[in-house]
């Protein structure tokens, strides 16, 4: 009867217990997760809590194998005994701090020693080189694309950024030399899973594609060459891409003479681009076909072209037509639209967490690039579908501003016939005030509930106070009023107000 009195983890059977201790050494994970303890000292720790904890875990070369932290591991007599622990099961290994600038020879020697000595046993590689001096990188170059040439058949998981193109001078910049005919795991990697990387040319019919469930690749970007290599990734679930380039420096992209490539398990897109080349993006779009109600993240980021930039802007309906076959928009259970003072704009369809989202970021916020949103995106947005939805967030944060197209958001507004529910920001106050008695009244009919996403300073008071009024006078019957803070409820007499 005495062991039901001890704590349930202390009774599990070993092999329950070894999965635990096995969870706690995903490194990959911990990376995601600010604050998190490196997973060689979380190892270290649970091997201390008792003898039977520490048998196990002594006992478990796999464990060690897992925790290869060089950023962590920087004692090298302790990252040696940690290795030695390793014996001949797989490893994974990380380094990022360790190879910062102020990264020393000896600490890229010991990195690439290892991965020379113990590749065939490496599982999950995550070297991030891109902070790396890249005078000190040269001295390495030639042996780290060796180990990369040779065959890969336990990695399951590559992360690989090299040094960014920086150094020497304006007239003899340092470059990153590829060697000629690279060849990423020698054509052999059958395990690999998860590439992710920065400015490595690879070949579109590697066979290593096979398997492949994540891509993200970052740099100037061929994307014929990244249509014919998604041919040949019949599992793949995720694709990342950002693409640095520039105009003046694009390749030239004709994808006319490539059929449309089909990824039925493509569940997410994600691409972050500039304005500039969203031509050749949206042609790349067109010819791929992932699965239905896939989940795209598209966002495009605008320069200092104010002219230019304005140009471009009138392409996008094209690429937001496209983002919205791709997650199903007519179908959205909730659907958002921020537009920000700052330029900013933001299409949300879904929940907030694992929505689709479509987003264009103004790099220059004295560029009032919103005077020009309802000529390009509002038009797209016009749906006989959003009359049936119910829950609706609308920030439009550009004071009493008149947008040149203003009928383009007045007719996008008025579609939303059964919305009970409108979630929005005080700032926005100003803006819907501001809608002729008409407008609001032909706006959200079904509307019971707004609910605001910040509690407003003192100076917006009056605008959020307004509007709700506005709303009420225009035969809405605004029942609730919500805030996430419960200070300003005392200013709602007469409805209910609610503290979320």
């Amino acid at each position: 009867m005495s062991h039901m009195y001890k704590p349930l983890i202390s009774v599990l059977p070993q092999d329950v217990l070894h999965h635990v201790f096995w969870l706690n050494t995903d490194m990959l994970e911990d990376r995601g997760a600010k604050g998190s303890p490196p997973s060689a000292l979380t190892l270290i720790r649970s091997s201390h809590v008792c003898s039977s904890w520490r048998q196990l875990i002594l006992s478990s070369p796999s464990l060690w194998g897992q925790v290869i932290d060089f950023d962590y591991l920087k004692d090298r007599d302790f990252r040696n005994e940690v290795i030695r622990r390793s014996r001949q099961s797989q490893v994974s290994i990380m380094a990022w701090d360790s190879l910062s600038t102020n990264a020393q020879a000896a600490d890229l020697e010991d990195i690439v020693t290892f991965l020379e000595q113990h590749w065939d046993r490496v599982q999950n590689l995550e070297l991030y080189l891109r902070s790396c001096d890249i005078r000190l990188w040269q001295m390495f170059e030639d042996r780290i694309w060796e180990v990369l040439q040779r065959p890969a058949h336990s990695l399951a998981v590559f992360f690989f950024s090299p040094p960014s193109d920086v150094g020497g001078t304006a007239n003899q910049p340092l470059q990153i030399q590829f060697p000629p005919a690279l060849n990423l795991f020698g054509n052999r990697a059958p395990q690999l899973r998860r590439f992710e990387a920065e400015i490595i040319p690879f070949s579109p019919r590697a066979h290593w594609h096979r398997n492949i469930r994540e891509f993200y690749l970052t740099g100037t970007l061929l994307l014929c060459d990244l249509l014919l290599a998604l041919q040949k990734m019949p599992l793949l679930e995720r694709l990342h891409l950002d693409d640095c380039s520039h105009e003046a420096n694009l390749p030239e992209v004709d994808l006319s003479t490539l059929p449309v490539v089909e990824v039925p398990s493509l569940k997410s897109v994600e691409m972050w681009i500039g304005v500039e080349i969203a031509t050749p993006y949206i042609s790349f779009l067109k010819h791929l076909k992932p699965r239905a109600f896939c989940l795209p993240v598209f966002c495009i980021a605008t320069g200092k072209q104010t002219s230019s930039d304005e140009r471009n802007l009138s392409k996008l309906d094209e690429f937001l037509g496209i983002f919205s076959a791709y997650c199903g928009l007519d179908l959205a259970p909730t659907i958002g639209v921020h537009v920000l003072k700052d330029g900013n704009f933001r299409l949300q369809a879904g929940g907030s967490s694992d929505g689709a989202w479509f987003e264009v970021n103004n790099m220059n916020p004295e560029v009032p690039l919103y005077r020009h949103y309802g000529e390009a995106f509002f038009p797209t947005l016009r749906r006989s579908a959003f009359r049936f939805i119910k829950e609706v967030s609308l920030a439009i944060e550009v004071g009493d501003f008149v947008f040149q197209d203003q009928h383009q958001i007045i007719d996008f507004i008025q579609q939303f016939r059964s919305a009970t529910s409108l979630r929005t920001s005080p700032k926005s106050a100003a803006f819907f005030k501001q809608l002729p008695p008409d407008v609001l009244a032909n706006a959200f009919p079904s509307l019971d509930t707004i609910k605001f996403t910040a509690s407003p300073e003192v100076d917006e008071i009056p605008s959020v106070q307004a509007f709700v009024r506005a709303m009420r006078d225009t035969g809405h019957q605004i029942e609730t009023v919500s805030f996430p803070s419960p200070e300003y409820l005392k200013e709602f007499v007469g409805l209910r107000p609610v503290f979320e």
